[in-house]
């Protein structure tokens, strides 16, 4: 049997989140970009709003980690980038880290004047994803084939 693909994590506020979903992209700073390169095409992305402690999927990586995809998005702040296409309907979870933290762990962020909890990794292997998907209540083998049946492209109306 198949394998799910790999998963991984992207941060966003508020203030961002706009952005990401109407640009279908996820960014971070340039610095963070070395941890970025093991993304490729076909992973399944995730985006975990901090300022509503919001976990939103899901998501399929359109192309790998690049610089400057769109260098106007973000007023430039976060110029490595990820361009991702939402699979079905946005899903959200709240209170996310709770859930998430069993299934990562979480490493605290103590930035004024409000921490907040992140995954330790921006990446994680096929068996994080599986979990994750059951998070938002996917089957992940129906959530494969039906991935492996699109070839990637296309609407999930059940999800």
């Amino acid at each position: 049997m198949k394998m799910l693909p790999s998963c991984f994590f992207m941060l966003c506020t508020n203030d961002t989140e706009p952005e990401c979903l109407e640009k279908n992209l996820f960014g971070d700073k340039e610095s963070w970009m070395p941890h970025l390169k093991s993304i490729k095409k076909g992973d399944i992305g995730f985006l975990l709003n901090i300022s509503k402690k919001q976990l939103l999927g899901v998501f399929i990586a359109e192309s790998e980690a690049q610089m400057n995809i769109m260098p106007e998005v973000w007023n430039g702040k976060f110029p490595a980038q990820i361009k991702v296409r939402l699979i079905g309907e946005l899903k959200k979870i709240g209170n996310a880290m709770a859930s998430l933290g069993k299934i990562t762990g979480y490493r605290e962020i103590r930035r004024e004047p409000h921490p907040y909890q992140v995954p330790p990794q921006k990446t994680y292997g096929p068996e994080i994803t599986e979990k994750v998907l059951q998070l938002f209540g996917i089957d992940p083998q129906k959530f494969l084939k039906e991935l492996e049946q699109s070839q990637g492209i296309g609407f999930f109306p059940e999800y």
